[in-house]
């Protein structure tokens, strides 16, 4: 049963490589939830597998809304029409969200002008937006909560503190405006600590959270300020020559 539901991810990612990832972001995401279940609307049901093979295969099926994963046993069950979350200890539970078209069109145009960044740049923004899900089990949150825990956090100079809670946020709401208070508060972050790999790690993210703001801006001025971030990124990295083109 294992190898069957491998085999089918594994053709559905060479079948589909121009669908869920053929724009600088994807078509699809997730917000996860710890100990919660979606009960109802069963559409699959595959067992011994992983919380990440649960999620390819929710995502590679269009009937797929949901599903619910097992941690302690491994089963996983793909949903269309489930219920409301309900508390189930162990379980992980993931909620499909579909990125309006209106988002991806404007994503696709936006990055044509990003021509002075590295390809890997881009990469690593969506990249980036997928594991901040796994990162942060932000289900069961109130975007507007974390948002209020992340400003306390900065005004008590948590900076580190500050910037986790707003990915968490990020994870909810995947707005550009939430991407590129997560970049400037990364960048932050990367100044106030002392060891340089984990400086450069945050700066990393901060440049990656000003690209994911700028493929998502809608408005001229949202998308100035990721540029704005996206230079002070690019110069804490040391790119200074790049940054000047941003």
């Amino acid at each position: 049963m294992r190898f069957l539901f491998v085999l089918f991810i594994i053709l559905f990612d060479l079948f589909n490589a121009g669908t869920l990832a053929a724009g600088p972001i994807p078509e699809k995401r997730v917000i996860l939830s710890r100990d919660s279940d979606f009960p109802g609307g069963d559409i699959g049901q595959v067992f011994d597998t992983s919380l990440e093979a649960c999620e390819a295969g929710c995502l590679g099926n269009a009937a797929c809304r949901a599903f619910t994963f097992n941690s302690r046993n491994g089963a996983c069950f793909l949903k269309d029409d489930p219920g409301a979350p309900a508390e189930y200890a162990g379980a992980l539970s993931g909620e499909v969200i579909e990125v309006p078209r209106a988002v991806l069109e404007r994503a696709g145009e936006r990055a044509a002008r990003l021509d002075f960044l590295d390809p890997e740049d881009l990469e690593a923004a969506g990249r980036r937006a997928g594991a901040l899900a796994h990162e942060f089990f932000s289900g069961g949150w109130a975007a507007e909560e974390l948002a209020r825990l992340s400003r306390e956090a900065e005004r008590e100079a948590n900076i580190v503190g500050a910037m986790r809670y707003r990915a968490a946020v990020v994870v909810l709401t995947d707005a550009p405006e939430d991407w590129s208070e997560y970049a400037r508060l990364a960048d932050a972050a990367g100044l106030a600590v002392s060891e340089k790999r984990e400086a450069r790690e945050l700066f990393e993210a901060g440049l990656e959270g000003a690209v994911a703001a700028y493929l998502r801006a809608a408005s001229p001025q949202t998308g100035a300020r990721a540029l704005s971030q996206m230079a002070v990124a690019l110069e804490n990295l040391g790119r200074g020559r790049t940054a000047l083109s941003a």
